[in-house]
């Protein structure tokens, strides 16, 4: 958003503008170069702060799909899917695969999610982000009841 600061500098540029204009040009300013160069610099610093506002929001858009992803990938460790420092979503997908999580499908679609917004410029809905750590918080309560499960399994069988 437009900060009180951005405001008085827009208005300090067009009145610094706005001076110069009427005191140097030569000869007299009219209304209208007057007040083009009141408008003009405000315009042209209220557009270069808007185009950075679009940038910033990719960047956080960026970061929340990344810790999203670096958060699945942490949890999955837990669970025996150890993944090696240089490999990336693709070999999570086929190691998730393998394993016998349940729920896998739910997993491999949140990664194919962040691969199309990390590599693939597809946006997030305002609310995916929320939607994604949900989803994260559910596998992973299905998971350690498929642990707790497997463990009661293993205590009461016989050997």
């Amino acid at each position: 958003s437009l900060r009180v600061q951005d405001g008085l500098i827009g208005v300090g540029l067009s009145g610094l503008s706005f001076t110069l204009v009427f005191w140097l040009w030569e000869p007299q300013a009219t209304g209208t170069l007057l007040l083009g160069a009141a408008l003009l610099p405000s315009l042209a610093f209220a557009w270069i702060r808007w185009q950075s506002f679009g940038q910033h929001s990719r960047q956080t858009e960026l970061h929340s799909i990344s810790r999203i992803y670096l958060k699945l990938r942490l949890i999955l460790e837990g669970y025996q899917v150890h993944l090696s420092p240089h490999q990336g979503p693709e070999a999570l997908i086929e190691l998730l695969k393998g394993s016998e999580l349940v729920a896998q499908d739910q997993a491999i679609q949140i990664i194919r999610r962040y691969m199309e917004v990390r590599f693939g410029q597809h946006s997030l809905a305002p609310t995916e982000i929320t939607d994604l750590r949900h989803q994260i918080k559910h596998l992973q309560k299905q998971w350690q009841e498929q642990r707790r499960q497997r463990q009661q399994t293993l205590l009461v069988s016989p050997p």
